[in-house]
């Protein structure tokens, strides 16, 4: 009824509020995903265990959940493996920058003298994480740069955030039971809907009726754009 679906968006807009620190907002894909930087409240994981726990009522209740995830965070859910397209997706301008690798030559990519690790921030701090076991003696070149691409979007989309997204998940299987099977029947854009509700993108209408500022339709950024909605909006 009513006052039940006033519950579940009231405590829905609560948790994915980022003053709370457990949430963080994606622009690039208007959609939330764990915030690292959780860790600095040390019942940070119990609290994702509850929001999964109001997950899974809403969607034993029939009713929608007012917090959107990112793509990686559903396949997550799906048991389905992270891959470099939703770096892209959910970072683009790092996705098409780390992209460009792929037109390197040998010595380019020998010059560069990148290796299996990434600077993080957290809580203030930066640390440099392997992206595999030993990775800081692992230098890219051609014939591992597919391989440093998937490890570097796991990082940044899973890894980093893998206790988060395990403890919203058990949460959620505390509810509905093991959600892996039933969430791996669809995508992240179908998981989305059964979340959240349809969201229909007009493409060719808002393209129409777009004004452009310091740019064009002809720019990259903005070409990317269109083409990241004319893929969501599939």
């Amino acid at each position: 009824g009513g006052l039940r679906r006033e519950f579940f968006d009231a405590i829905t807009l609560f948790c994915s509020n980022s003053d709370y620190g457990l949430f963080k907002y994606n622009e690039d894909c208007h959609a939330f995903s764990p915030d690292p930087n959780s860790v600095a409240e040390d019942m940070h994981l119990e609290y994702y265990n509850l929001v999964g726990n109001l997950i899974g009522n809403a969607l034993l209740n029939g009713e929608l959940v007012n917090i959107r995830f990112t793509p990686s965070v559903y396949d997550f859910m799906a048991g389905r493996e992270v891959q470099f397209h939703h770096l892209i997706t959910e970072h683009p301008e790092l996705g098409m920058t780390l992209k460009k690798l792929r037109d390197y030559d040998e010595e380019a990519l020998d010059s560069l003298e990148s290796i299996f690790a990434v600077d993080v921030n957290i809580l203030g701090e930066t640390k440099n994480v392997e992206l595999e076991t030993g990775g800081s003696a692992i230098q890219v070149t051609r014939s591992n740069l597919e391989d440093y691409l998937t490890s570097y979007s796991r990082f940044i989309l899973i890894n980093q955030v893998r206790v988060q997204l395990e403890a919203l998940v058990a949460g959620i299987n505390q509810i509905v039971g093991n959600i892996k099977p039933l969430a791996s029947d669809f995508d992240s854009h179908e998981m989305a809907e059964i979340f959240c509700g349809q969201s229909i993108i007009d493409v060719d209408t808002l393209k129409k009726r777009t004004s452009y500022d310091s740019c064009s339709p002809a720019t990259k950024e903005i070409q990317w754009l269109w083409e990241y909605l004319e893929t969501a909006s599939e």
